[in-house]
């Protein structure tokens, strides 16, 4: 008999790319990707019914605005930024089979950044410290999510 084995769910997303986005990740398709997961974010922005958002791209980075705080909609657990960009979590309202995209960004984005009314938590990646300063001069008053 077999031993059962635990899979880290980011790891399972980072070996299984084509499986969660319909691609293989390498850097020829860099730019396919990061539509793809500007795609997911909105579509679960969407899903939530989080009206109105704001896209935007700062340099090289998607940045996705809204003055309602998406990231702590429809969860059941109380999760940190950080549990909220590491684990599977889905949205009860959309039905079984799905998943929250945040953790995608962690699994296939070079870097990842979030703001909470100007408290910004860097998920992954370096960022220049004018290029928070800006953003945060443009969002304060709401919620974003910057990555490429």
């Amino acid at each position: 008999m077999e031993e059962s084995k635990i899979v880290n769910a980011l790891e399972s997303l980072k070996k299984h790319p084509d499986l969660y986005l319909g691609l293989d990740f390498d850097n020829t398709q860099y730019f396919d990707l990061q539509n793809k997961l500007l795609s997911k974010i909105v579509m679960d922005v969407f899903l939530l019914e989080v009206k109105p958002i704001t896209l935007d791209l700062i340099n090289d980075m998607f940045v996705v605005f809204s003055e309602e705080d998406w990231l702590k909609k429809s969860l059941g657990a109380d999760l940190t930024t950080e549990e909220l960009f590491s684990r599977i979590v889905s949205i009860p309202e959309v039905g079984v089979n799905n998943m929250r995209s945040e953790i995608m960004l962690t699994a296939y984005a070079r870097n990842v950044l979030v703001s909470k009314k100007g408290d910004v938590t860097i998920i992954k990646g370096k960022f220049e410290d004018t290029f928070i300063a800006d953003c945060i001069a443009k969002y304060s008053s709401g919620y974003f999510v910057a990555f490429n």
